[in-house]
């Protein structure tokens, strides 16, 4: 819709009682090269409308445009909801809810539910693009969105990840590094939901930062922010490169990988082992913080660092997505951490298949080591902050405050009726043709009967009005359809519904009459 408030013809504000007309088409433009036919317009179609205050006896508690405040009352999504009034004539002063819920594919929906009737006004929609959706029996717009699933930002202490080439992969956090989107995973498909994802802190502990075997090695494999992470293998059944075919490790760095390479076989990314990991992961949003499952992945490759040991390389000196490097990938899992030390293990984690069996992946972390001598050091930490999707969970309430009337306010508004021009001096600017002579009563009760009298107390018209607008006109004739004289009037208006009267004076000054034909 469109809120207009100025004359774009005149100049100035609009002005109650003055009839604006519009012309409405429907346009469309085709930019298509060599187009025989390059716009289409429809005919125009014609609406009078007229600014005016609200009837006599009538409030409207509410504004054309006016925002209308939604509460969050049930489930945890970053979800919007925005209700904005479109003609307050129309609102109701009811009580709203829209609750969201899942069809029969699984997909989102919601609906618009008017609780002070129980009438549902829109039902199972599936659009959370923000588009504006009318409910014009109830006088205003309505619009869902939900943010997209995934990572919403981050935030970090010391950080020592970059997203540098890693964020070619295309992912939708950290500039293209890091993704917590069921839908945009490079595995086989995550078990968990967008409604599953949680905002996760990383926290980091001191780490060997000599390149060669032990590089990225926990200093203290006993640090409680040292966890044991699954850790899988990308093609494990190749021959592993031999000492000193290490593509980007010094010579004197060289090492044996064969004894890092347990498991050869099986289909896609294959477990190996539990290896202590220089970082944990943690449910922040619980209460108390819930720990979390990781995981990593190393590459075969001579470009690879199969060490036993999460670590991705500096940016510059190789891509940490290139299907010849490295491939450090971290994963964690929505499952609750346990101790291989003590005997405990996720079994689901330690299948075959990291690529071919579908696995809990709540984040994964594509990214590179952003500076070529910065490790993690100790209390460094990383903040994956989730986007929250709306879930059959949440619901929002409001309210859209609607029409007060009362015969108390009616009689108030008696004292505003009024009339225009005044004086009339010859012309009305609202008038259209030369033979079209008026003024016009205001702010005029259902029922009222209006008397003119001239100033020698002779009446020269009575009007009677029995309709609910708030206008009348008057053409400026008495009882015999004759233009009245010059001179002042006065104008007697009986509102019987009211038990009230009302009396104006007037001025008509008519414009000199020349006749075109004689």
């Amino acid at each position: 819709f469109s809120k207009l408030t100025q004359d774009a013809i005149n100049g100035g504000p609009l002005v109650n009682g003055q009839e604006y007309y519009f012309a409405v088409t429907a346009y469309n433009r085709n930019t298509a090269t060599g187009a025989a036919v390059t716009t289409l317009e429809s005919s125009p179609q014609v609406q009078i409308c007229v600014p005016q205050a609200p009837p006599p006896g009538k409030r409207y508690n509410a504004e054309a445009a006016q925002l209308i405040a939604s509460e969050h009352v049930a489930g945890t999504s970053d979800g919007i909801i925005q209700a904005t009034v479109v003609d307050p004539t129309q609102t109701t002063g009811d009580s709203y809810k829209v609750a969201f819920g899942a069809n029969d594919d699984g997909e989102t929906v919601w609906s618009l539910i008017n609780t002070s009737t129980g009438k549902t006004l829109i039902a199972n929609s599936t659009d959370q693009s923000g588009s504006a959706n009318y409910v014009g029996a109830e006088g205003f717009e309505i619009s869902v969105s939900g943010p997209p699933p995934g990572m919403k930002d981050w935030d970090a202490v010391d950080r020592f990840w970059t997203w540098g080439a890693a964020g070619d992969w295309g992912a939708e956090g950290f500039s293209g590094a890091i993704t917590g989107d069921p839908n945009n995973q490079w595995f086989e498909a995550t078990t968990l939901s967008p409604a599953d994802l949680r905002t996760v802190e990383i926290r980091f502990t001191a780490v060997n930062e000599e390149p060669g075997e032990n590089q990225y090695k926990p200093l203290d494999v006993n640090n409680e922010d040292v966890s044991y992470a699954y850790r899988y293998l990308r093609a494990p059944g190749a021959d592993p490169p031999a000492i000193g075919e290490h593509t980007w490790l010094p010579e004197d760095a060289q090492y044996d990988v064969s004894k890092y390479i347990i498991n050869t076989e099986g289909d896609g990314y294959v477990f190996q082992d539990r290896v202590p990991i220089c970082l944990s992961a943690w449910d922040i949003e619980s209460d108390p913080p819930r720990r979390l499952e990781v995981g990593f992945l190393e590459n075969n490759q001579p470009g690879g660092h199969v060490n036993g040991a999460y670590g991705p390389a500096w940016y510059s000196t190789i891509s940490n997505i290139a299907g010849g490097g490295p491939r450090e990938w971290l994963f964690i899992f929505g499952l609750d951490y346990t101790d291989p030390n003590a005997g405990q293990n996720s079994n689901i984690l330690l299948q075959s298949g990291l690529y071919t069996e579908p696995l809990p992946h709540m984040w994964i972390v594509f990214a590179d080591r952003r500076q070529e001598a910065f490790f993690p050091q100790e209390d460094a930490t990383f903040t994956l902050l989730a986007n929250h999707v709306n879930t059959p969970t949440d619901e929002f309430t409001f309210a859209v405050p609607g029409t007060e009337s009362s015969d108390e306010l009616a009689a108030e508004d008696a004292e505003l009726i009024n009339l225009f021009p005044n004086p009339y001096y010859g012309v009305n600017t609202a008038e259209t043709s030369p033979y079209s002579h008026f003024v016009t009563f205001s702010h005029l009760p259902p029922k009222a009967t209006i008397r003119i009298y001239d100033l020698s107390g002779s009446m020269v018209r009575k009007i009677e009005k029995d309709d609910p607008d708030q206008f009348l006109r008057w053409d400026l004739t008495n009882t015999n359809e004759l233009p009245v004289a010059s001179g002042l009037y006065i104008a007697h208006i009986d509102l019987p519904d009211l038990k009230k009267e009302k009396v104006l004076k007037f001025a008509i000054v008519q414009e000199q009459q020349f006749l075109q034909n004689y």
